[in-house]
């Protein structure tokens, strides 16, 4: 995935003090024909955003006269954004080539045992 994104041109930060539907505005106001989207919800005042670098320091800003406060992650991007779309679709071609199998034993995914 780091293909999809050259060196500095992505960028993380994990915004803390604001919930999600106010990260999600932060985000669309910050894009400005940028990519920067909620990645992740941590916790409901912890929210990761990701996306082109000057989009997410641009909602940081935003954030911190929000009261929020959270410091840009030096990372390409994040894996849930849309700037990874081509990279994603690219990984999808790779796996439809191979060879898949039922597993030989039980697989309980995302549940609480």
């Amino acid at each position: 995935m780091q293909e999809a994104v050259p060196a500095g041109a992505g960028a993380m930060a994990a915004i803390m003090g604001l919930d999600l539907a106010a990260a999600e505005a932060v985000c669309a106001e910050a894009a400005r024909g940028e990519v920067v989207e909620v990645a992740n919800a941590n916790s409901p005042a912890q929210v990761v955003i990701a996306g082109h670098r000057g989009a997410v320091e641009r909602a940081v800003q935003l954030a911190s006269a929000r009261g929020g406060k959270g410091p840009v992650i030096g990372s390409r991007t994040n894996a849930e954004v849309r700037i990874e779309i081509p990279r994603k679709r690219q990984s999808i071609t790779h796996l439809l080539k191979g060879r898949w199998a039922r597993p030989g034993c039980r697989v309980w995914w995302q549940c609480n045992a």
